[in-house]
């Protein structure tokens, strides 16, 4: 779901919220005014009020705001009518409470404490219906069948490298790369995905194709980010097996035999560790921090054992990780959250390397990195919830390795 399908949905459900308000505080002071404000009057008229603006609240939320996610009848309404009692019983527990700490408060007061008690329901309501009453169905389709997953046959090795204003250092990264993947004497392809340089990358890494003929450069028109660079290389690699690292190298290339041979025993992701592969792994000022604050928002996420998510060297079997990418949507810094996120939604077997990191001159991570880090939990927490990342199911194996 885009963002602007995703901000027209929360604009019907807040008109809708609207008109069950209306209808929820009409019953709810006809009741009081003629029965009086007695504290079980008030919980009467609650219950009477709530369950006209909950029948109105069904209607249009099948009709309209959920409409693409409504079936109508049979299990959905017995899902409505227990989410619908489930809010209730909060929003009268609330509303007991504020009339027990008040029990003389006359009509104005009745009616705050009913606000209060039904904006807290409201926001309860929301989730209840995205999640249990109007969620998403997705029938079983095979990986192949997915936009993005096209599988060819021949090539063994994609090494996928993203580069935006690199001229200075790709030359060195695609020769020692390049005479690397010469070793393995293996069908191999290794693509550069010019993320919109402005500089001489692109004719940098032409030059190296020279030498090294498996080299493919992939340019994007602007610079979207490096998740986005990824993600296309993946989607136009043509190997069994596709690794990607950054453009610095910080990392030995040597490694890259510890990422082919977990992934050939099955692995579905390798991912990289910093965090485990000694002191050199903390270099820079912020990295520290910036570490712990990456761990802690894999937790948030529930990626688990997950000890480093944002290192730069991560491998994947192409046939498990395509059918993810056609759900992926954060193209920046943060990407690799969602990518872990989806793999562990997905159960996918995990492997973790620890690595000695070294220090680019040019290698930095700026606090508007952090912040949209920070922003993009939120992101992909709320896509989770609306659908985004529905794939079909598949049975979790909760498989992690760490070398």
């Amino acid at each position: 779901m885009t963002d602007v399908k995703l901000l027209a949905r929360l604009t019907k459900y807040t008109i809708t919220g609207t008109v069950n308000t209306v209808i929820d505080f009409a019953v709810y002071n006809l009741i009081i005014l003629f029965w009086g404000t007695g504290g079980v009057v008030a919980m009467l008229a609650n219950t009477l009020g709530f369950a006209c603006a909950n029948l109105n609240s069904y209607l249009m939320n099948s009709f309209w705001t959920f409409r693409d996610c409504s079936r109508r009848g049979g299990r959905e309404g017995l899902r409505f009518f227990l989410a619908g009692l489930g809010t209730l019983g909060i929003s009268s527990t609330l509303l007991w409470a504020l009339l027990s700490g008040n029990p003389g408060g006359g009509p104005a007061w009745l009616n705050l404490a009913k606000l209060t008690a039904g904006l807290a329901g409201s926001g309860i309501n929301f989730i209840l219906y995205r999640l249990v009453v109007f969620r998403r169905r997705t029938a079983a389709i095979p990986a192949e069948q997915w936009p993005a997953a096209q599988l060819y046959p021949g090539c063994y090795l994609s090494l996928i490298i993203p580069a935006y204003n690199e001229a200075d250092r790709i030359g060195r990264t695609l020769q020692e790369a390049g005479e690397y993947l010469l070793r393995l004497q293996r069908p191999v392809e290794l693509l550069v995905v010019d993320d919109g340089s402005t500089d001489d990358t692109a004719r940098k890494v032409l030059a190296a194709r020279a030498r090294f003929p498996f080299i493919r450069l992939i340019s994007q028109p602007a610079n979207r980010g490096k998740g986005a660079a990824v993600r296309r290389g993946i989607q136009e690699a043509t190997g069994e097996l596709a690794v990607f690292f950054d453009a610095d190298l910080s990392f030995p290339v040597e490694k890259l035999s510890d990422f082919i041979f977990q992934l050939e025993k099955g692995y579905a992701a390798v991912l990289g560790s910093r965090v485990n592969a000694g002191r050199e792994a903390c270099a820079g000022r912020w990295r520290p921090l910036v570490s712990r604050g990456a761990r802690l928002m894999a937790h948030v996420l529930g990626l688990g054992a997950v000890g480093d998510t944002q290192c730069g060297f991560k491998g994947f079997r192409r046939r498990e990780i395509l059918p993810l990418l056609s759900r992926t949507r954060i193209d920046r810094f943060a990407f690799d959250l969602e990518w872990i996120y989806l793999i562990r939604r997905r159960g996918l077997t995990v492997a973790e390397i620890p690595l000695t990191w070294q220090h680019r001159s040019g290698s930095s991570v700026r606090w508007p990195d952090i912040l949209e880090s920070l922003l993009s939990v939120l992101k992909i927490r709320l896509w989770a919830w609306e659908g985004v990342y529905d794939l079909p199911v598949k049975k979790k194996t909760n498989a992690f390795l760490f070398i």
